[in-house]
């Protein structure tokens, strides 16, 4: 992890800021899709998530609700145990999802 970013939900953030600046630089045109796991708090955007060395807290701001319309990760009993919190917090940050 570059230390100077700060935190891995930062670094995951600063990447896919500029994954996406250059995609819309290519294809400004594009429909773009992000699967929502790694930036939803109710899903892997936590602390100590897998091999993560601190939290994915904060990877979300990068996101443009503009262009990028998020694809919802959930299965099973989760979809009804966890869905609506994390269709919500999408919907408070003005993201598009599917």
């Amino acid at each position: 992890m570059d230390t100077r970013i700060g935190t891995s939900g930062a670094a995951l953030a600063n990447s896919m800021q500029q994954s996406f600046k250059d995609l819309f630089e290519v294809a400004p045109s594009a429909d773009y899709y992000f699967w929502s796991d790694m930036i939803d708090p109710e899903h892997n955007a936590i602390a100590d998530y897998y091999q993560v060395n601190n939290t994915l807290d904060q990877s979300w701001k990068t996101i443009d609700p503009n262009k990028v319309t998020l694809a919802t990760w959930w299965e099973g009993q989760k979809i009804t145990d966890k869905g609506p919190k994390s269709l919500k917090f999408f919907d408070d940050l003005g993201l598009n999802k599917f």
